[in-house]
């Protein structure tokens, strides 16, 4: 016992050291233009009025934009979309989020990718900077299988690839002091835009090329690789939503006919999802089978192969209000089959 005594202040001492530490790191080197610094500070602020929630990867924040949601719906909502958000993610952060806010809705994406989507390192590292209780931040850090990624979601120092580059430390530095330090900065005209409520987005528009096969590739419909992990916690997400009193909605993003020509078997998605859906009593809004997708979500609306841009955001978050207004009446926005272009399933 007395040597316990003599430990545990010493043990306090490091623990005070190290924290302090890993703060000044964060402060001279996490990128001033970092989203999440703004979206994590900007949730915080109003964690008790969010009642609205969208879950899901970049065609998430770059899709909802809460302002335009709110004002049809009179909901309090917040994007909680991150970079290739997987699922395992998605549900520690509604967990967080329900710790501290009377949520009501959810939106979750389901799309190309989800279903076999693996445990992404970055983007798992990248979205523990958006809990918002310290609890749900050692929560992921104490449920991580990997232990690299263990380490670098607990220490920010790990993170650092350049502890040289001296220039972005005054660039840091001299955003955070300044008194425009708290709100995000504004980016060049190709780079998306912090808008609020952890909606980010630019101006761009498509130009309608391919470029190479990557996107193609990555986004596309692979049935035989669906991971039961990935299933399971698809439907851990929805059955943790439903014991909540959380009403919950699977949504799937439009996407530009260019790359859904070579997705793969667009009926088999949707009817796989839309299986999910019915096996747990809740709504899918397939956005890719809406009976106007070819001539409202045109090229003009997307700013690359995969996102919307800001006017498409608009639009896109527009009819998702309205549909959920329409309440039961929601299927009449669909149609049964899709009426794209569908290639071959892919292997």
């Amino acid at each position: 016992m007395h040597n316990f005594k003599k430990i545990l202040p010493r043990v306090a001492v490091l623990l005070a050291f190290v924290f302090l530490l890993e703060a000044g790191i964060r402060f001279l080197y996490e990128p001033y233009t970092q989203y999440s610094i703004y979206a994590r500070r900007e949730y915080q602020s109003m964690k008790e009025e969010v009642d609205t929630l969208f879950c899901g990867t970049s065609k998430t924040y770059s899709g909802y934009d809460p302002a335009v949601y709110d004002s049809s719906t009179g909901a309090v909502s917040f994007n909680l979309g991150t970079g290739s958000q997987p699922l395992v993610t998605t549900k520690e952060l509604l967990e967080d989020a329900f710790r501290v806010s009377p949520i009501k809705t959810v939106y979750l994406e389901v799309s190309l990718s989800t279903l076999q989507r693996g445990r992404n390192d970055s983007a798992r590292i990248g979205a523990s900077d958006r809990f918002v209780t310290l609890f749900g931040k050692l929560s992921s850090i104490f449920h991580e299988t990997s232990s690299g990624v263990q380490v670098r979601k607990l220490l920010y120092s790990t993170r650092v690839t350049d502890y040289f580059d001296f220039s972005a430390v005054a660039a840091n530095v001299s955003y955070k002091l300044s008194a425009e330090s708290g709100q995000a900065p504004v980016m060049p005209d190709k780079e998306p835009q912090y808008l609020g409520r952890g909606f980010l987005n630019n101006d761009n528009v498509y130009s309608g090329k391919r470029y190479t096969d990557t996107n193609i590739t990555i986004h596309s419909w692979k049935p035989r690789i669906h991971t039961q992990e990935n299933k399971a916690l698809l439907d851990e997400i929805i059955t943790l939503c439903q014991e909540k009193g959380v009403e919950i909605i699977l949504v799937s993003p439009p996407l530009p006919e260019v790359l859904l020509s070579h997705a793969g078997d667009m009926n088999h998605m949707h009817a796989t999802y839309q299986a999910i859906a019915d096996s747990h009593g809740i709504p899918f809004y397939d956005m890719n089978f809406y009976t106007e997708k070819n001539t409202v979500f045109n090229r003009e609306l997307f700013r690359d192969i995969v996102h919307l841009n800001r006017n498409g955001a608009e639009i896109y978050t527009g009819l998702i209000a309205e549909i959920h207004e329409s309440g039961d009446a929601y299927p009449t926005y669909f149609t049964e089959e899709y009426m794209g272009e569908v290639a071959e399933p892919a292997a």
